[in-house]
């Protein structure tokens, strides 16, 4: 903590002039950072400029903010359980440019750029320069490219690893002020995210007991991290707390996903560890399955290695000039295991993926440190993992697209019965109308057709509250919504027999009363309103 100016890398440190990547010579940063980038363009935009629209969580973000934008007041008018920064952020970004569909893809590609950048820049403290590039590759190569989805989780990634980066040099009173922030930076998008800060206040504690800093010194490096913290987190939220009042904002960002989060799916459970793993379906999927064999080792189990590793060689060192050459690692080790923390009640594998950067950088520190076999067999790695993303480009820019021209700009769309759906859907509706779709946000997002109820979506089961359905029924009835599209896998009739928590009852009913059948697409039913 507040080193003296200008300083280096312990002169203890192992030096790296003979690395096994510096053999290899790999591609100057800007190379592969271009590489990099042009292969995440190609995933998120079918030449030359058309946005894929993506279904993913950020839908529900994004029509969040397009809402907002409208006038309308996040929790007061349309439900949302999340800290409002995703909202925010996207909200800003559309009314400067409208609401258009490229914008979730055109955030992807510049977080996974500045996520690389990240990556290198915390990497360069602990490996050699040529190796520093390697777990940010790694990470857009195995893990990003397969959970595009600009939802919140993305961005407080994103800012918990600039803290991170912010930290790894040293921590000194600046920039333990910029890493509180962007821990508050952090949980405003994503609440679990709040883990990140203990782990840093509880590094400052040991690097302070270390180095044997006085009382007063460490109170205010503690001070340094938190006063920040909650300033950006009480700026971020006191405005809709003031909108809805705080015992409801309560219920929304802390009870509401204590309560009901787990009752969608066995996937927001711990049940979800380990399951949906990829089928071998030809040979790109044997990469893929590896790469998810590759994460689920890593994460979290490299922790637990460098914990048992970390012991054996710290356990008889005292002074600071010992310890020094661990810290970098140290640090990486504690705030990756903060954000499985924060996952950790529901890891299934996408979620998994997006924590993984600070595992992919031990795990290359172990192997930079390594001799042997297999430094020699990771030679390959930053080819390979170049030559994986391009080939994931090519094969997306080759299959089929179907492409809508709707109100927020031109869409491409892969899967042909949902572009059959959409297409059906935009022909007979018109911008900005009301269309209700109890099960898919992305629909308002790639039609700019608006949603009439509270509720982004509904499910049956216990994550959708009574309350919720009968607030659906009133905003279908105040607005005389003329289209409802229904999923064909929801029982659409009310009947005995369906479970104890599914509560989409009134709303069957209401539907049965007010609408009738009018066509039948390959996943849904298209109801329309009875004449009065």
């Amino acid at each position: 903590m507040w080193p003296v100016r200008g300083d280096r890398r312990n002169p203890e440190r192992r030096e790296h002039t003979a690395s096994w990547l510096d053999i290899l010579q790999t591609p100057s940063p800007v190379i592969v950072y271009g590489a990099s980038a042009l292969a995440l363009f190609l995933l998120l935009f079918v030449l030359p400029m058309t946005p894929l629209l993506i279904d993913g969580d950020q839908a529900i973000n994004l029509h969040g903010a397009a809402r907002m934008v409208a006038g309308e007041a996040m929790y007061r008018d349309f439900f949302q359980y999340t800290l409002p920064g995703t909202e925010l952020l996207y909200a800003a970004v559309m009314k400067l440019v409208g609401v258009r569909a490229w914008i979730p893809n055109a955030t992807l590609l510049a977080v996974g750029v500045a996520m690389m950048w990240l990556a290198r820049v915390i990497s360069r403290r602990m490996l050699s320069s040529a190796a520093a590039l390697l777990p940010g590759l790694l990470y857009i190569a195995l893990a990003y490219r397969q959970t595009l989805d600009a939802t919140h989780h993305k961005f407080s990634i994103l800012f918990a690893m600039a803290a991170l980066a912010v930290l790894i040099k040293n921590r000194s009173l600046g920039r333990l002020l910029l890493a509180g922030m962007f821990c508050g930076l952090a949980t405003g998008f994503t609440q679990t995210r709040v883990l990140v800060l203990p782990a840093f206040c509880l590094f400052v504690a040991w690097e302070g007991h270390v180095r044997r800093f006085g009382w007063r010194r460490m109170l205010v490096a503690q001070a340094a991290l938190i006063l920040p913290f909650l300033a950006v987190l009480a700026a971020m939220s006191v405005h809709f707390i003031a909108s809805v009042g705080p015992a409801r904002f309560f219920d929304l960002a802390v009870v509401f996903p204590l309560r009901y989060y787990r009752g969608d799916t066995e996937f927001n459970t711990w049940a979800g560890y380990l399951r949906g793993g990829p089928q071998l379906t030809g040979w790109a999927s044997v990469i893929t399955l590896a790469a998810w064999v590759f994460l689920h080792v890593i994460v979290p189990f490299i922790y637990a290695a460098f914990a048992v590793v970390c012991l054996r060689r710290t356990s008889k060192m005292r002074s600071w000039r010992e310890l020094e050459p661990w810290a970098a690692p140290l640090l990486v080790a504690m705030v990756g295991l903060a954000l499985f923390g924060s996952i950790a009640f529901a890891p299934i594998w996408p979620r998994i993926y997006e924590v993984s950067l600070p595992a992919l950088i031990l795990t290359m520190w172990f192997a930079d440190r390594s001799t042997g076999i297999w430094p020699a067999t990771m030679r390959l790695v930053p080819v390979g993992a170049l030559a994986l993303m391009l080939g994931a480009s090519v094969r997306a820019q080759t299959r089929w697209y179907g492409v809508l021209e709707t109100a927020v700009g031109r869409i491409a769309v892969a899967d042909r019965n949902y572009f059959d759906e959409l297409r059906w859907v935009h022909e007979h509706s018109s911008a900005a109308e009301y269309v209700f779709d109890p099960g898919d946000s992305c629909m308002y997002v790639g039609l700019g057709v608006r949603n009439p109820t509270p509720v982004p979506f509904l499910t049956p089961t216990d994550y959708t509250r009574p309350e919720q359905v009968d607030e659906v029924v009133r905003g279908l009835e105040r607005r005389r919504v003329r289209l409802v599209t229904w999923p064909r896998y929801w029982p659409l009739d009310a009947h005995d027999g369906l479970p104890a928590d599914d509560h989409l009852g009134p709303l069957r009913a209401y539907l049965g009363t007010h609408y009738r059948l009018m066509k039948t697409l390959p996943e849904r039913f298209v109801l329309q309103r009875k004449p009065a």
